[in-house]
C-alpha cells in the first residue's frame, strides 16, 4: 500500500508537488493529471497522512530563507540569488509563500542572540532554509536551542549531521584536475576555498584526492587558501605568477575572475601559460575574458530541493518546533546533487602551452 508522496507521485508519473497540490485542491492542474492522481490515490487505499494534516495545523503556510549574512551581501554574492530563486520556486509550486530573512548582526553577541531570538520565534513562518555561510555553524546552534524546524543549504562542519542539500565538492574538484590531466598537465595547483567553510574543505580535499589518483605531486608553493572573493583570488594570483603551475583549479569563479587579473598584470595568459578550471558556474564565468572553463553546480535545484526536504521535515519526521537532533539520532536526510563540466576557452592542452 502506498503511503508516501513519493509513491503516489511514481505511480501517477508525476511530481511530488503535483500530488500535494492535487490532495490540496490546489489551481491549474489539468483533468486528466488531477483524474490519474486520484485514481492512484484509491487504488491503493492512500490516506493523505502527514502532508493533509500538517497543512491544517499550519500557522503560516510560509518558509523562511535565511541569509546570515549583512544585507549588502545578499545582493553582491552570485550565489545567494539563484538559491532564493530556487526556493521561491518550490514555495510557488507547493502553494506556500517565501520569507527572505536577513540581517545587520550587532557586534555585541547578547544583541545578536536577542535579534535571533525573535526571528526563531516570531511564529512568521513554519521552517527555515538557511544559505550556507561564514556565520552559518553560530546561528545553526541558536536554531537547534530554539527548536526551530531547518534544513541547510550546504554541509557544515560543526554539524555534520543535520539535514542539508548540498552539491557534490569533492566529486566536482575531482572531475576539474581529471580534465586538466587529460589536456596533459601534470603540474596542477589549486586556489582553495577557506578552511571555515566546507565547499572550501570538500574541494581541497577533492583536488588532492584526485591529484593522488594520478600520482602527480602537489607543489605546496601551488595551493593558496582564499575566501572565495575576487580579491583573495587576485592575492593569490600574484604570489602564483612568479612560478606559476601549468594549469590551475580555482574552488570559486569570483577568485579564478581575480586571478586572472593577477595574471594580466604581470603579463601570463590564460589559456596560453596557465590553464584555468574555476567551480561554481555563475554567470560571471561566461563573462569573463576568456570565458571560463568551470564545474557548474545547481544552485537554484539547491533551494528547491531544501523546501521539498524541510516540508517532509515538517509533514512527517518531526512535531512542531521540535528540531532536527543535533547527533543525526532521527536518520537525519541529507541529499548531494551532481555538479557539471562546463568547457569554455580558459583551459587549453598543454602541448599547445609549449607551442606558444
Amino acid at each position: 500500500m502506498a503511503q508516501t508522496l513519493e509513491q503516489i507521485a511514481e505511480l501517477a508519473g508525476v511530481s511530488r508537488a503535483t500530488v500535494s497540490r492535487v490532495i490540496n485542491g490546489g489551481p491549474y492542474i489539468r483533468t486528466e493529471v488531477r483524474e490519474r492522481v486520484m485514481r492512484v490515490i484509491t487504488e491503493h487505499n492512500f490516506h493523505p497522512n502527514a502532508v493533509a494534516r500538517s497543512l491544517a495545523r499550519r500557522r503560516t503556510n510560509a518558509i523562511g530563507l535565511l541569509v546570515p549574512e549583512p544585507v549588502g551581501r545578499l545582493f553582491n554574492d552570485a550565489y545567494f540569488p539563484p538559491l532564493a530563486e530556487g526556493v521561491a520556486a518550490a514555495c510557488h509550486d507547493l502553494d506556500l509563500y517565501m520569507a527572505l530573512l536577513t540581517v545587520n548582526e550587532p557586534a555585541d553577541p547578547e544583541a545578536r542572540g536577542h535579534l535571533y531570538k525573535r526571528i526563531f520565534t516570531s511564529g512568521y513562518h513554519d521552517g527555515i532554509v538557511m544559505a550556507s555561510s561564514p556565520r552559518s555553524d553560530v546561528v545553526t546552534k541558536m536554531m537547534i536551542d530554539f527548536g526551530v524546524t531547518f534544513v541547510l543549504a550546504g554541509r557544515q562542519l560543526d554539524y555534520p549531521d543535520l539535514p542539508c542539500v548540498d552539491v557534490d565538492n569533492v566529486g566536482g574538484a575531482q572531475m576539474a584536475v581529471d580534465y586538466l590531466v587529460s589536456l596533459g598537465h601534470s603540474s596542477i595547483g589549486t586556489i582553495a576555498g577557506p578552511a571555515y567553510m566546507s565547499a572550501g574543505v570538500d574541494r581541497l580535499d577533492g583536488f588532492r584526492a584526485a591529484m593522488a589518483g594520478h600520482d602527480l605531486t602537489v607543489d605546496p608553493a601551488h595551493v593558496i587558501e582564499g575566501d572565495f572573493t575576487e580579491q583573495s583570488g587576485f592575492a593569490a594570483g600574484l604570489r602564483l605568477a612568479d612560478n606559476p603551475p601549468s594549469a590551475l583549479f580555482v574552488a570559486s569563479d569570483m577568485m579564478a575572475a581575480g586571478a586572472m587579473r593577477a595574471f594580466a598584470a604581470r603579463g601570463l595568459r590564460v589559456p596560453d601559460d596557465v590553464s584555468i578550471v574555476s567551480f561554481d558556474g555563475f554567470p560571471l564565468s561566461a563573462t569573463t575574458h576568456p570565458a571560463l572553463t568551470t564545474i557548474t553546480q545547481p544552485v537554484a535545484e539547491s533551494g528547491r530541493r531544501a523546501v521539498e526536504m524541510l516540508i517532509s521535515l515538517i509533514d512527517t519526521l518531526l512535531p512542531r518546533g521540535s528540531g532536527p537532533a543535533a547527533d543525526g539520532e532521527n536518520g537525519a536526510p541529507r541529499l548531494v546533487l551532481p555538479v557539471a563540466l562546463t568547457i569554455r576557452e580558459s583551459t587549453c592542452r598543454r602541448d599547445t602551452h609549449l607551442r606558444r
